[in-house]
């Protein structure tokens, strides 16, 4: 509770509020929608920036995207968009974003549409597979957007709901761009499907 108390105080004077819905990325001053109650945006977002302590995944996308210069940029979980809506990429290069959980997918629009270069990116609303489905079941968890899963948890029934969300072989919707592809995998226990379904893109 205390460290719950700390952690929203330093919030609030990060922010000026409580609850920030739009936030700015210290390392590229993008700017991205979230929600504020989403436990794992509290967590690992608005209190790493308030302390200034970024996650690695984010410091090492900004610093990939700055001196790789890729042509093709895929990023399956994209969450609110920490990484693949949260960098200033080359002129040309096209962006994949992949996100299964319908109740983030109104955030990344509304960030995707404040940006100059939307053009580039293509969102696919659906789990990434080694097949294409008209629905799998993705477990939506209680405890914040970043451990929602197609793999079903081992943790206690009433921390879940069970939906079905579409499920998508990349291969089939992604056409790389030029000869340099940045990727990030973040699907909690998925991966191998996930790579399975990349084949083509990874070998072009």
């Amino acid at each position: 509770m205390f460290n719950r108390f700390r952690r929203n105080l330093r919030i609030r004077r990060a922010f000026g509020t409580l609850n920030p819905t739009q936030v700015e990325l210290p390392l590229t001053k993008c700017c991205i929608e979230v929600n504020p109650l989403d436990g794992r945006v509290r967590r690992m977002l608005l209190n790493a920036i308030a302390t200034n302590r970024l996650p690695a995944v984010q410091r090492f996308w900004a610093r990939a995207v700055s001196e790789f210069a890729p042509t093709t940029v895929v990023d399956v979980g994209v969450n609110y968009g920490e990484c693949a809506l949260g960098a200033h990429y080359p002129a040309g290069c096209a962006v994949f974003g992949v996100e299964a959980n319908p109740s983030i997918w109104p955030y990344i629009h509304r960030t995707l549409a404040k940006r100059a270069d939307r053009a580039n990116f293509t969102i696919i609303e659906s789990a990434a597979s080694d097949r294409s489905e008209s629905g799998i079941r993705f477990w939506l968890s209680s405890g914040g957007s970043g451990t929602s899963t197609t793999v079903q948890p081992t943790l206690r029934a009433a921390d879940w709901q069970v939906i079905d969300v579409p499920a998508v072989r990349l291969d089939e919707r992604i056409t790389p761009h030029g000869d340099r592809l940045l990727l990030k995998i973040d699907v909690e226990g998925a991966d191998l499907r996930v790579l399975r379904g990349l084949s083509r893109v990874i070998d072009a």
